[in-house]
């Protein structure tokens, strides 16, 4: 089932989305700081038990080499313009699903994650395993309170985790980033789209949280280049296989002007 899919794939071009936000006006930053708070934390260990009492083994079979995943790991390999030589760090790795796919783009490439759930943790260390990937280093721990070096990596993403954090863990995250990044590092910080139709209907997980507030974290900590876009417009009602038909939809919705910001998820890139 995964022999050959990757190459075939690989050789697609992805048109990521390069809008540009400015986050820093007065009337965005009032926003920012009206926010009800949420409890992040609740809905993160919600997942967490969710996972650990037989859902995780499901996800692995439905979400491993699915559409989402393809386009995923398209998006992180094209923005953050990975060639394979560099050092990466994936915050909140979960089940390596991310990292597995990026290995086999690049087999050589060094991979750090740090996942907080140990039964999670452990499922993804025995799929890398399992793959027989190797430059794959996964650690158990609280990226909040864990030390983590500085000035290592040449990129940094991070896929459907910050959400779940209040504000306040979301600035610790993100200073963390900056400090572990070295000049001139990228990051690419993806979560569900808050502007988009059907997550409204669909996202169950957490509170969704709007793309321009991590943009403005982003920017208060000393990011440049700050932008953002969007991608998976076809509803995850059901999982589609890479050679579904509906990839090439996706490739095109995303060269539609107002469309190509509503898919299901978005991401905000940075340079150091």
């Amino acid at each position: 089932m995964i022999a050959g899919e990757f190459e075939k794939i690989a050789s697609e071009p992805l048109r990521a989305n390069k809008s540009k936000i400015g986050v820093g006006s007065d009337r965005y930053k009032r926003a920012f700081s009206m926010r009800k708070k949420a409890k992040y934390k609740e809905w993160y260990e919600k997942g967490v038990r969710a996972s650990e009492t037989g859902e995780l083994e499901h996800r692995v079979r439905t979400e491993l080499w699915d559409l989402i995943h393809h386009i995923t790991v398209k998006i992180i390999i094209d923005k953050l313009a990975l060639k394979g030589n560099e050092t990466v760090f994936d915050v909140g790795c979960g089940w390596s699903r991310i990292i597995l796919g990026i290995k086999k783009y690049f087999p050589e490439m060094n991979i750090h994650g740090i996942e907080l759930s140990e039964a999670i943790y452990k499922k993804g260390v025995e799929l890398a395993e399992q793959y027989g990937f190797g430059k794959i280093s996964i650690q158990n721990g609280d990226v909040l309170k864990i030390d983590l070096p500085e000035e290592k990596y040449d990129a940094i993403y991070s896929t459907r985790v910050i959400h779940y954090l209040e504000d306040e863990e979301k600035q610790i995250v993100i200073q963390k980033i900056y400090s572990m990044l070295k000049s001139g590092g990228k990051v690419l910080i993806i979560i569900p789209n808050s502007y988009c139709p059907y997550r409204f209907f669909t996202y169950k997980h957490a509170p969704l949280y709007p793309i321009k507030r991590i943009c403005l974290a982003l920017e208060e900590n000393k990011f440049r280049n700050v932008t953002w876009g969007s991608y998976g417009f076809i509803p995850p009602w059901k999982r589609f296989t890479w050679d579904n038909q509906f990839m090439k939809l996706e490739l095109l919705l995303e060269k539609i002007p107002f469309v190509n910001l509503m898919g299901g998820l978005v991401y905000a890139y940075a340079e150091k």
